[in-house]
């Protein structure tokens, strides 16, 4: 069992057709879920936005407690290299 009378965090990293790259931030707790959908321009949030009502009336096991919509998407793999690799450090060995 997990115990999340702290809250657990985690990501989904999506790469869509026509929408691009999209992170989706979740917060979860004993209240509710958090959401914060993470896109790659001001104008792909707002359309995702319009979906906002749907996506509640979807939710059915948590309350839905908070949606934010963004511009502040990264590509997923350079995201998953970043968490990967220690900051300051390469992937690469490039001492000669």
């Amino acid at each position: 069992d997990i115990d999340d009378s702290h809250g657990i965090n985690f990501s989904l990293y999506l790469s869509l057709q026509e929408l691009g790259n999209i992170r989706v931030d979740f917060h979860t707790n004993q209240e509710g879920v958090y959401l914060k959908f993470n896109c790659e321009s001001v104008e792909k949030a707002e359309f995702v936005s319009e979906f906002q009502d749907i996506l509640k009336d979807a939710l059915s096991t948590k309350k839905l407690l908070g949606v934010i919509f963004t511009d502040q998407a990264d590509d997923p793999a350079n995201e998953l290299i970043k968490r990967m690799v220690p900051e300051g450090k390469s992937i690469l060995d490039t001492t000669v």
